[in-house]
């Protein structure tokens, strides 16, 4: 799937490491694309991950049905409602100059990031059509990023860089089963996000994707 997110970077030209932000919308095609997985549990529970992008932490958690009925045996006018938790953990080097999650603007610096995320939603669904699913909800997501600067500059050199972001968002969808084993799905969403030492912004995002089945 293509889904739009948003950039962060951090100044250290006056040697701080607790600056606001620098937020944009991700422009970069490749870092917007991502996968999903879903493996049925139990009739009502599906183990599930996502990857959001080649910036973002690969994601594993459990989506709970609390209401409706199997996608293969969903109807027009039924309706489904489910929530999901997942959370994981990632990894990167990132030197000046580069357009990643959180970039230090500075010529001689190096950091080691770890981003921890959890994410909760809320979703609820209802088929316009046999064919035509119908959705929306709401979700809370939490991110930590943390690393130690490796710097030629000696007021840098060994300290610790730590953010903490906290975004709300909504989203609303639509996904066309166009046979039993694919469905496309179009949605737009809005997200508030609030960052460490930074002021709250809120950001709108269009993404699609498609789904392939195997039952």
């Amino acid at each position: 799937y293509y889904a739009g997110g948003t950039k962060a970077s951090v100044n250290l030209k006056d040697e701080k490491t607790t600056d606001p932000l620098v937020l944009d919308n991700e422009t970069n095609v490749i870092d917007s694309i991502g996968i999903n997985a879903n493996i049925g549990l139990h009739e009502k529970i599906d183990f599930i991950m996502t990857s959001g992008g080649a910036n973002t932490p690969v994601l594993y958690g459990v989506k709970y049905q609390l209401i409706g009925k199997k996608r293969a045996e969903s109807k027009k006018g039924d309706q489904s409602l489910a929530i999901t938790i997942m959370a994981g953990n990632a990894g990167q080097t990132q030197k000046s100059g580069e357009d990643l999650e959180l970039t230090p603007m500075d010529d001689d610096t190096e950091v080691e990031l770890d981003r921890d995320s959890t994410d909760y939603s809320l979703i609820y669904g209802k088929r316009i059509q046999d064919t035509l699913l119908v959705y929306t909800g709401v979700s809370y997501t939490k991110t930590k990023i943390s690393g130690v600067l490796e710097s030629q500059s000696v007021n840098l050199n060994g300290k610790s860089i730590n953010y903490t972001a906290e975004a709300i968002g909504a989203h609303l969808g639509i996904i066309s089963y166009i046979s039993k084993f694919v469905s496309l799905k179009f949605e737009v969403s809005g997200q508030q996000v609030n960052w460490t030492h930074t002021d709250t912004e809120t950001f709108g995002y269009v993404s699609g994707g498609m789904a392939f089945y195997w039952d």
